[in-house]
């Protein structure tokens, strides 16, 4: 199986209700199958996203080198 990245937009300010069920779908089917998310530290800072937000799922905070290196690490790059 090839490695994948998924950038998913962090946002403190509330979603449309369709675009929230939208994006919720894809990312429990990667929760409930074990995925590992890897996040910008530094984004998160930026957006108030803590710890304690990120309850319940496989995550490390990443910096620009990690996360780039990911990147090209993989076979496939999904944005949305």
């Amino acid at each position: 199986m090839g490695a994948y990245t998924l950038s998913l937009p962090i946002s403190r300010t509330p979603p449309s209700l369709p675009r929230l069920a939208a994006a919720r779908t894809p990312t429990k089917k990667l929760v409930d199958g074990g995925a590992r998310f890897y996040l910008s530290g530094g984004s998160c800072v930026a957006r108030g996203v803590a710890a304690d937000d990120l309850q319940g799922l496989s995550v490390e905070m990443a910096g620009p080198p990690a996360l780039v290196r990911l990147v090209m690490e993989c076979d496939r790059t999904i944005v949305y």
